[in-house]
Formats: C-alpha cells, sequence, structure tokens
C-alpha cells in the first residue's frame, strides 16, 4: 500500500494538540491528561476500526484485514455509483479510491470472483440479490449498534467537559 492511501488519516496531524505531529512523549499518561479532542478522535478511530473489522469479517472471512478493507471500500463505492444511478468504471474507481487502475481491476475481479459484482460492458453494479441479503442487513445491524454505541459515548464525554 502506498502512502497516498494513508491520506484520508492527514487529518489527525493536522488537529492542535502537545501530540500535533508527532506522539505523545509519555504514551502511558493518565486518561485525565488526555484533551477532549483527543479522546473524540479516539472514539471514531475506534468506531472506524470496528465497522472495518465487522464488515471485512462477514464478507471476506479468513481474509487479511488489509485485503477486505480494500474490496470493502471498492464494492461499497460501486454499491453508491448503482445506487447513485452514476455506475462505476475502473477510471471513476481509480480516481475516487485514489488507487491504480491495476489495484482496481485486481480489487473488482476478486468482487466478480466472489459474487458481489458484475460487470456489464465497461461499467460495474451489484451482483443481483447482493443488495437484500442476510449478510448486509447483519452488517447493517452491527455497524449501526458501532455508531450508536460511539455517539453515545461522544455525548457522555462532551456533557463530562
Amino acid at each position: 500500500m502506498s502512502v497516498t492511501a494513508l491520506r484520508p488519516w492527514r487529518f489527525l496531524v493536522s488537529l492542535r494538540g502537545p501530540w500535533a505531529g508527532s506522539l505523545p512523549s509519555n504514551p502511558a499518561r493518565k486518561r485525565s491528561h488526555v484533551t477532549t479532542i483527543e479522546q473524540d478522535s479516539a472514539a471514531i478511530a475506534r468506531m472506524l476500526v470496528a465497522l472495518m473489522r465487522t464488515v471485512s469479517a462477514v464478507y471476506y472471512p479468513g481474509m487479511q484485514l488489509i485485503d477486505g478493507i480494500e474490496l470493502v471500500f471498492v464494492g461499497i463505492h460501486v454499491f453508491l455509483g448503482y445506487v447513485e444511478r452514476r455506475p462505476m468504471t475502473v477510471s471513476r474507481l481509480s480516481r475516487a479510491l485514489g488507487m491504480s487502475r491495476a489495484t482496481v481491476v485486481s480489487r473488482l475481479e476478486t468482487l466478480i470472483e466472489v459474487g458481489y459484482v458484475k460487470r456489464q460492458d465497461n461499467f460495474y453494479c451489484p451482483e443481483e440479490g447482493v443488495i437484500n441479503t442476510p449478510y448486509l442487513r447483519d452488517v447493517l445491524a452491527r455497524a449501526s449498534k458501532i455508531v450508536i454505541t460511539t455517539a453515545k459515548e461522544l455525548s457522555k464525554m462532551d456533557t463530562e467537559a
């Protein structure tokens, strides 16, 4: 994975705080010394990890997490293109994901192989029946619980601050 693929995390470096741009000098410091923005960022980071682990484990069991996450992101973009009536091409996916065309093609081939995506001419869309499956309902229920739990945690932190 290239460094440019990690750019979504650059917002952490731009935040102001004693740790901005580097690790804290004492990672074992007491929780009371953690700033509100650090607590909020940590809660959101935990939520993102939990969501990615959940979706990856349900759709790609036995696969390394990072590979599953890449497939999840390609699949999500294919799904969004379908729902928004703007079917995805390899070029669109490559731009949207910041991945090379070769990597996108490889991930699409895997998604086609497992039966989640199909190709129609130069466009990609979800395979028939994939959208309304027990897998999706299970993932949505788990994801909703993770998001609600995080929202409650953030709300509790706001009232304590």
